[in-house]
């Protein structure tokens, strides 16, 4: 009786051994996926693909580890600080042995001119580039800034979270990708510079050049008075962006000039611009 106990409890234990190498082996991470979901079309094709791999290459550390211990928030880490071109929206595992790297390709979109260096930024901050020649900057959008940015180096960003320079980037540049002009065309596409030196002073005050020629001038001078009135408010700035898209889709004959932009009643609206 003793015996047949005995082998029992050894066949349960064996069991419990055999079980738990199995699960071991079936769940351990053996394939990591990356996917680019954003900021992704044909013409990229070549460099998404290259990103592809820079983006397996930097998870692959992560590789054999168990699936119910992984940490996403630590991959995604990994990735954003070893690849300057990917920024990870998420990560997903998928049992019982792969994880999905979901990211959006990070493009040039902006230059900041700041410690005799041009910081080549994508649309929400992380640079790409660092130059200290203009001419390899190449044409995209120059912004001048109200403050020094606090990142310089290569997959750093421009800005921490809640600098307003960084909410301001990111409204000019994806806020604006929604709105359209008469010609079918995103107005983020049509920006030469944005200057954002004066924004934050006592008249505060954001100068706008278009590719045409045409520049819009949101001058807070122009208050009336007695009204709170401050760019540092994502839904203020907003208004300010949508009354310059309103403004470019209603007049697309007008390309040269300046177009001054008042804030009144809690809006921004047209009060005097050039003829066409």
């Amino acid at each position: 009786m003793r015996n047949k106990r005995l082998i029992i409890l050894i066949s349960v234990l064996v069991g419990v051994v055999a079980l738990i190498v199995i699960m071991s082996a079936v769940f351990t991470v053996y394939n990591i996926e990356a996917r680019c979901v954003e900021n992704y079309t044909a013409a990229k094709e070549e460099e998404i693909a290259a990103v592809n791999a820079e983006v397996e290459t930097a998870a692959s550390s992560f590789k054999y580890r168990s699936i119910f211990l992984f940490d996403e928030d630590e991959l995604a880490s990994a990735v954003n600080s070893a690849v300057a071109r990917a920024e990870v929206l998420n990560v997903e595992c998928l049992f019982p042995n792969k994880v999905r790297v979901e990211y959006r390709y990070v493009d040039d979109d902006v230059c900041v001119f700041s410690g005799g260096k041009y910081l080549v930024a994508g649309s929400y901050g992380k640079i790409t580039r660092v130059s200290d020649r203009a001419e390899e900057v190449g044409d995209i959008i120059s912004v001048t800034p109200s403050s020094a940015p606090s990142g310089s180096a290569v997959g750093q960003y421009l800005y921490a979270d809640g600098a307003f320079d960084g909410m301001a980037i990111d409204v000019f540049l994806n806020y604006a990708e929604s709105l359209v002009n008469s010609d079918g065309k995103h107005f983020r596409s049509m920006y030469k510079s944005i200057d954002l030196s004066e924004a934050l002073s006592y008249m505060p005050k954001i100068t706008v050049v278009m590719e045409d020629g045409l520049t819009f001038e949101v001058n807070g001078s122009l208050n009336i008075a007695g009204e709170n009135f401050t760019f540092a408010d994502r839904g203020t700035l907003e208004k300010a962006v949508f009354a310059l898209a309103s403004f470019y889709a209603d007049h697309g004959t007008v390309t040269q000039g300046t177009v001054t932009v008042q804030y009144s009643g809690g809006e921004f609206v047209v009060s005097n611009y050039p003829s066409a």
